[in-house]
C-alpha cells in the first residue's frame, strides 16, 4: 500500500506539477484548492502527509492545520509558505504541523522530508500496535500466569518485586511453552516503562551477522547494500524494555557486545564511530540450562552472570496440575467470545484427560488445544473427542475421534457460524477441507473486519477504528499490513450508488 499525500493550494498549475512529481515517486495523491475541501478529504482518508499552503481562499492553512488537529486526524502536516509568512509557518509548527518549506523549495529537499516523515510515522505506528496488541495480551494473559499452584504464586510474586525496580536485568527459564514471553510482558507493564517501548527478538531465528545488526543499527556503508543508518533494537527501546528470547543460542562474537552494553549502556553502531547511549531494561529467556552451558564453554560466564540479577523459573505445566484447568478455562471463554459462541465449560470425561495428559509442549500446547477444540465443538461441551491429544498416556477407554458432523461443521457447505458486525453483514470464517494454519485464518477475518468495519464507515478511518475498539494508529498499521485504501472503499460506494 503506497502512503497517501494530500497537495493542498489554490494555484492549480502548481498544485497538479507538485501532484505530478508525487506521482513518479510511486504516492498515491489527492488535489484540494480551497482549505473546506482539503479538511473534508482529510476526514475520509487520513492521508499520510499533507503538504498544506497558508494562503488559501476561504479557510487559510492554520484554520485547516487547526481543524485536522481537533479531529484528531494523525496525517503529518508539512506547511508551504512564501517568504513573507515565514512568521505564520513557525506559528503553524507550534500549532501541529511538523515542519515548512519556503517557496519555491528544492524537490530533492520535499522528497528527503516526506521519506523521513513516512519513516518515523511507520515506527510509531508499529509501536502503537504492538503496545496495544501486548496490552491486550496481558488483560486475558493474567488468568494463564496466575493459577492455584504454590510455584506459580511464587512467581508472580517475583514478578511484581522485580517490575517496581525498571533497571533490575531478568533471566526468564523454563521449557518451551510455558509463558516465558507473557512473564516479560508482565514484568514491563507493571513497571514505570510501561508505556515506552516493549520490543523483542528471537536470538536463535536470525544468524549471527544479521542478529548483530538487528540490535545494534548500522551506518551507511558498514557493509555491502547498507545505503543508510539503520537504528537497532537497543536504541529504538531506549526508555523501555528489550526482551531477548533464546539467549541461550546467541553467538558467542554477538555475546561479547551484549556484555559491554550490560556493563556500560553504550555500543556503538555496525561501521559507527561514536557511542550511543541508552537506558532500557533488558529481560532475556532460554529453554537451556545456561549453568549447563556455561560449563560445557557454549556460553559466556560473565554474561551469565551479569543477566541472572533477578531469575524467575517457570515450571511445566504437568508440575502445577492443579492449574491445568483454570488455565483451559481462561483459554476457552477467550476463544468462545473470539468467534461468538456459547460453549458452557468441557465434560467431566474432557477433565479427566486433560488432567491426565503430560502436556510436553506446557500451555503453548494447551492453547492450540483449546483453539482447535472450541473450532471443533458443535455443541455447549467441549468432549475429549474434541481435544486430540496424543492418546499415548490416556485410558484407552476415553479416547475418542471427531464425528462425521463434526467434520462436515468445518466445510464450506456450512453457513450457520460466523463473526458477525451486525445482523446484516456477517464475516463467514471457515476451515476448507484441506486445512488451513490458525494464524492465516485468523488473518482473513482481521482482514474482512477491516474492510467491512470502512464499509459501513464509507471510508472514514477515524470512526472505523472506534467501531472495531482500536486505537487509530492501530487500525491504520492494519490497513497498511493488508494493502487497503480508505480510496478503494469510497470508489465501491460510489459504483453501488450508479
Amino acid at each position: 500500500m503506497s502512503p497517501v499525500i494530500l497537495v493542498v493550494d489554490d494555484k492549480e498549475s502548481f498544485r497538479l506539477n507538485l501532484e505530478r512529481y508525487l506521482k513518479q515517486l510511486e504516492y498515491e495523491v489527492v488535489g484540494a484548492g480551497t482549505g473546506e475541501d482539503a479538511v473534508e478529504i482529510a476526514k475520509k482518508i487520513v492521508p499520510d502527509v499533507i503538504l498544506l499552503d497558508l494562503v488559501l481562499p476561504g479557510m487559510n492553512g492554520i484554520e485547516v492545520l487547526k481543524q485536522i488537529k481537533d479531529n484528531h486526524l494523525d496525517s503529518q502536516v508539512i506547511i508551504m509558505t512564501a517568504h513573507g509568512s515565514v512568521r505564520s509557518a513557525v506559528q503553524a509548527t507550534k500549532i501541529g504541523a511538523v515542519d515548512y518549506l519556503e517557496k519555491p523549495f528544492d524537490l530533492d529537499k520535499l522528497k528527503i522530508t516526506i521519506q523521513q516523515l513516512l519513516e518515523k510515522e511507520k515506527l510509531r505506528r508499529e509501536v502503537e500496535y504492538l503496545r496495544e496488541e501486548k496490552r491486550g495480551k496481558i488483560k486475558i494473559g493474567m488468568d494463564y500466569v496466575v493459577g492455584r499452584s504454590k510455584n506459580m504464586e511464587y512467581v508472580y510474586d517475583i514478578v511484581a518485586k522485580v517490575a517496581r525496580s525498571d533497571t533490575t536485568t531478568v533471566l526468564i527459564q523454563g521449557e518451551s511453552g510455558t509463558g516465558k514471553e507473557l512473564i516479560a510482558n508482565l514484568v514491563h507493564y507493571q513497571s514505570p516503562r510501561a508505556e515506552q517501548a516493549f520490543l523483542e527478538i528471537n536470538c536463535a531465528a536470525i544468524p549471527e551477522n544479521l542478529l548483530e545488526s538487528e540490535l545494534f543499527g548500522y551506518e551507511p556503508g558498514a557493509f555491502t547494500g547498507a545505503k543508510r543508518r539503520k537504528l537497532g533494537l537497543l536504541e529504538l527501546a531506549d526508555g523501555g524494555t528489550l526482551f531477548l528470547d533464546e539467549i541461550g543460542d546467541m553467538h558467542p562474537n554477538v555475546q561479547v557486545k551484549l556484555l559491554r552494553v550490560l556493563e556500560t549502556r553504550k555500543f556503538k553502531r555496525v561501521g559507527g564511530t561514536k557511542d550511543v547511549y541508552v537506558n532500557l531494561r533488558i529481560i532475556a529467556a532460554t529453554n537451556r540450562d545456561l549453568k549447563e552451558a556455561v560449563r560445557l564453554n557454549e556460553f559466556r560466564e560473565d554474561l551469565y552472570y551479569r543477566l541472572n540479577v533477578m531469575p524467575i523459573q517457570l515450571p511445566p505445566l504437568r508440575d502445577r496440575k492443579e492449574d491445568i484447568l483454570l488455565v483451559a478455562r481462561a483459554f476457552l471463554d477467550e476463544r468462545s467470545k473470539a468467534v461468538g459462541r456459547t460453549i458452557r465449560g468441557f465434560t467431566e470425561a474432557a477433565k479427566k484427560v486433560m488432567l491426565e495428559y503430560n502436556w510436553p509442549g506446557n500451555i503453548r500446547e494447551l492453547k492450540n488445544v483449546i483453539e482447535r477444540a472450541v473450532i471443533l465443538c458443535s455443541g455447549s461441551e467441549i468432549g475429549p473427542e474434541h481435544l486430540f491429544l496424543d492418546t499415548a498416556t490416556i485410558p484407552i477407554e476415553i479416547e475418542s475421534h471427531p464425528s462425521t458432523d463434526t467434520i462436515l461443521a468445518l466445510s464450506e457447505e456450512t453457513e450457520s457460524t460466523g463473526i458477525y458486525l451486525d445482523e446484516n453483514t456477517p464475516v463467514h470464517v471457515r476451515l476448507p477441507e484441506k486445512g488451513m494454519p490458525f494464524n492465516e485464518m485468523m488473518e482473513i477475518a482481521e482482514r474482512a473486519i477491516v474492510e467491512q468495519a470502512l464499509a459501513l464507515t464509507h471510508g472514514n478511518q477515524v470512526r472505523a477504528a472506534k467501531l472495531v475498539g482500536v486505537s487509530r494508529q492501530s487500525f491504520r498499521y492494519r490497513m497498511n499490513k493488508f494493502g487497503i485504501r480508505s480510496q478503494d472503499i469510497m470508489d465501491s460506494d460510489e459504483n453501488d450508488d450508479v
